[in-house]
């Protein structure tokens, strides 16, 4: 039997951000972590991701921005060759 190839995961990219806090901030989620036995990254991760999933539009096709080309939703023109444009 012939061998079958796994696929190619994708790369998954992964960017850095970096803040600073006040040192009471810092405390305070040192605290909140022992207390719920997780990590300061988990606790930013899962904070972010609350905040984007609540602030998002569902569709993105409603991000459109003010200046954006309108392209796509046009009106539809028709031509015909012996009155005009309509």
């Amino acid at each position: 039997m012939a061998k079958v190839k796994k696929e190619k995961r994708r790369k998954v990219k992964y960017y850095k951000y970096r803040f600073s806090l006040s040192e009471n901030y810092r405390n305070a989620i040192n605290y909140y972590c022992e207390m719920n036995d997780s990590t300061p990254n988990k606790v930013f991760k899962e904070a972010l991701y609350e905040f984007l999933k609540d602030k998002m539009p569902e569709n993105r096709a409603d991000l459109m921005l003010k200046n954006q080309l309108d392209l796509f939703h046009a009106p539809e023109i028709q031509i015909d060759l012996f009155e005009g444009i309509k």
